[in-house]
């Protein structure tokens, strides 16, 4: 599965918003420094979908609108 995500970094609080199918805004804790960002990422969508963190590939990893693959 091929999802959309826009990343806004800098929250308070981390988590996942469904903006249509396919596509979630997610809102980051961690700075985008050594791939901490990321990695945030990677264990939200693993949460919302229900799969392991290594199922879960970041396609864009210097961007703020990110492809992911996510592995069912």
């Amino acid at each position: 599965m091929i999802i959309h995500v826009k990343v806004k970094l800098y929250s308070r609080e981390a988590k996942l918003e469904k903006v249509e199918d396919g596509e979630y805004l997610a809102y980051l804790t961690k700075i985008p420094d050594k791939g901490k960002a990321n990695d945030e990422l990677v264990g939200l969508l693993a949460r919302e979908v229900g799969v392991s963190r290594g199922s879960v590939n970041i396609k864009t990893l210097t961007a703020r609108k990110k492809i992911v693959e996510i592995d069912v």
